[in-house]
């Protein structure tokens, strides 16, 4: 990486949310988590949410159905502090998202992870883990992006490599 970013958590604390969440690109991840709540709007009976790998809570802005507790989560607490919410409604924990351990079964109602699931070492670990905290009836909302299709390569080409470049980053390609 050039000097704008000093290491890898410096780019993921300031650089991925400027280039992911932000402009063209951004618009299509804000639609993306618009249409993964679309049921869930006007629902009153999941009050309880868990989102794993919240990161700087890009998904929460998009959550119109009332909660009485959110649970954002993620590996990297620096990430979680980034994150602008309702101080009375929403709580953070650092987590491993395949390691829930301080969570009780059926804690939630509803567990949300964006993008997540493709990263992890052993994903069918955590889906069990998932499983264990959400609520008998209650549902596990999950968005893997698909890899390494088309148009997504040419969106990265188009949009993403050219922001990271502005931004002071080299192209990972």
């Amino acid at each position: 990486m050039k000097e704008y970013f000093h290491g890898k958590d410096d780019w993921y604390q300031h650089g991925y949310c400027n280039c992911y969440y932000s402009g063209r690109i951004g618009a299509i991840y804000r639609i993306v988590h618009r249409v993964m709540e679309k049921p869930y709007d006007s629902r009153t009976d999941l009050l309880q949410i868990i989102e794993v790998g919240s990161g700087s809570g890009q998904h929460l802005q998009s959550v119109k159905q009332p909660y009485s507790n959110y649970l954002m989560t993620d590996i990297d607490l620096d990430l979680l502090t980034l994150a602008t919410f309702d101080k009375s409604k929403v709580d953070i924990m650092q987590a491993d998202a395949s390691n829930l351990s301080e969570i009780r079964d059926s804690s939630f109602g509803r567990l949300v992870a964006t993008c997540l699931l493709a990263h992890l070492s052993n994903p069918m670990e955590a889906l069990v883990e998932w499983r264990r905290v959400v609520k008998s009836g209650g549902s596990i909302v999950i968005y893997v992006a698909t890899e390494p299709g088309f148009l997504v390569r040419l969106s990265r080409k188009l949009f993403i490599y050219p922001k990271q470049r502005r931004l002071g980053v080299n192209n990972p390609e």
